[in-house]
């Protein structure tokens, strides 16, 4: 037989319960925001804005967890990628100038001997 007291005591575990699962749910999503944001901070501190770039193309979820936790943060973080997208291409716009064996379409061989590829006959 439930007496009242068994029932307020399995209430309050019942509860408890719901409390700890989203406490447990918070964490989870708070250690993948960590470890986007410990990747995504190796890559700047080490100079690399392309693995930058690649690191917030390949943590889109933790982003969106971020921007429901912190919207600026979020929104600043996105601002950032916009610049660290067009420094990666100016990066890559002088790149075929960059490398004497290529022709100026950036095809590989001596500017002034390049032969462009035969095709094989079949």
């Amino acid at each position: 037989m439930a007496t009242p007291g068994v029932a307020f005591v399995a209430d309050l575990s019942n509860e408890a319960d719901k409390q700890v699962a989203d406490l447990q749910g918070q964490l989870k999503d708070a250690q993948q925001i960590q470890r986007f944001l410990a990747d995504f901070s190796g890559a700047l501190d080490a100079g690399r804005p392309s693995e930058a770039v690649r690191v917030l193309a390949s943590h889109k979820k933790q982003l969106e967890l971020l921007a429901r936790m912190d919207a600026d943060t979020a929104s600043r973080i996105q601002s950032l990628g916009s610049e660290l997208r067009a420094q990666v291409e100016d990066g890559f716009q002088d790149l075929p100038r960059d490398f004497p064996l290529c022709d100026p379409e950036g095809r590989i061989g001596a500017r002034s001997e390049f032969t462009p590829p035969q095709v094989l006959a079949s």
